[in-house]
């Protein structure tokens, strides 16, 4: 049986006001695999951490049984912080497997990666 802890995660660049809050429920994932074997998915905080490094803030919020739940939890907060309409997050929709219908205008993209501040 192999050990198997779907997780939500928070990452953040206060001195920039940039944040990110993801899921992770790959095969075999485990919370002690942020940001030391895992570092996301999104291509958005790859791009912003290329340009001003590493994060300040690296947090598990939440450890979950299931992927489902997961992914529902996940769903749950992004709604809550509205980050479709924040530019401070880094996130792009409301993901539950990734919505592309509510998704930030591709206009805005570059304005959330290369703006350092809010």
């Amino acid at each position: 049986m192999s050990i198997y802890k779907p997780y939500t995660y928070l990452i953040g660049w206060t001195n920039h006001n940039k944040w990110y809050y993801g899921v992770r429920y790959a095969k075999a994932c485990d919370p002690s695999d942020l940001w030391t074997t895992y570092f996301t998915s999104s291509k958005y905080v790859k791009a912003f951490r290329k340009k001003y490094g590493e994060p300040n803030v690296i947090q598990v919020r939440r450890v979950f049984e299931d992927k489902k739940k997961s992914m529902l939890w996940e769903n749950k907060v992004l709604k809550r912080l509205k980050v479709v309409d924040d530019d401070k997050w880094l996130n792009e929709t409301y993901n539950i497997a990734i919505d592309y219908k509510v998704s930030k205008r591709k206009d805005r993209k570059s304005t959330r990666l290369n703006s350092s501040h809010t």
